[in-house]
């Protein structure tokens, strides 16, 4: 059957391929992000400064950071207990 259709009937098959191929590549990916956006309740607040507490402060002052600080997450420096 290919063999019938002429050179040009065939670029122009290939042509409609590849554009609905995009096109349904462009749409899928539109969706995919969309639904990705709607998950995010709002944005985040993270602190970052000079005044990183370590894991020693935190361990002793959560519940004080807990209701005090107005952030959603905090970096913080590991220190190991070398107690031992």
């Amino acid at each position: 059957m290919l063999q019938n259709i002429s050179k040009k009937e065939q670029n122009m098959t290939n042509r409609q391929s590849t554009l609905l191929f995009a096109l349904l590549f462009v749409l899928s990916a539109t969706f995919v992000f969309a639904q990705e956006q709607t998950k995010i309740p709002g944005k985040k607040l993270i602190e970052l400064g000079w005044d990183i507490p370590n894991t020693r402060f935190m361990k002793s002052h959560w519940q004080e950071m807990e209701k005090t600080t107005p952030f959603d997450g905090i970096m913080f420096e590991v220190v190991p207990d070398n107690s031992d």
